[in-house]
């Protein structure tokens, strides 16, 4: 079982200089899936994950404003953002359709490219996200 390599690199993205990796070949005939971190965490945090997805299909990770190798800037943080950053990443990567999976804020995330851009998005996979902010404990929101 060999580990798979990923390429990337930095793109301009919504007045991001946004990092991205890929892992195998995007020409394949299967939908890449787009894999999306969680708060605090970055592409590096995702790696045995994108290596196990890899096997299968072509893997797409990012990492969000002010995430891991992606600067922050004034801009506001938002999960609708977020969201059309991915948009503009499956695009700038010419990816017509994405298998989307997001973990925590990236869950997020994942839920807002579906809402946002429909068209990019196949099949959709949130895992420990929130969807209210009632549930939230008030220090959250000082943060």
């Amino acid at each position: 079982m060999g580990t798979t390599r990923s390429r990337g690199g930095y793109l301009p993205v919504n007045g991001l200089n946004l990092y991205y990796e890929v892992y195998g070949d995007l020409a394949a005939s299967k939908p890449p899936l787009l894999l999306i971190p969680g708060a605090f965490m970055a592409t590096d945090s995702m790696k045995v994950w994108a290596q196990a997805f890899a096997r299968g299909r072509a893997v797409i990770v990012f990492d969000q404003q002010g995430h891991g190798r992606t600067p922050d800037t004034s801009r506001e943080m938002s999960y609708e953002q977020f969201g059309d950053d991915a948009a503009e990443l499956l695009r700038a990567l010419k990816v017509e359709r994405a298998d989307v999976m997001g973990y925590s804020q990236g869950g997020g995330v994942a839920l807002q490219l579906a809402i946002r851009h429909p068209a990019l998005v196949c099949k959709l996979v949130s895992m420990s996200a929130t969807f209210r902010k009632d549930g939230w404990h008030p220090v959250v929101f000082d943060a």
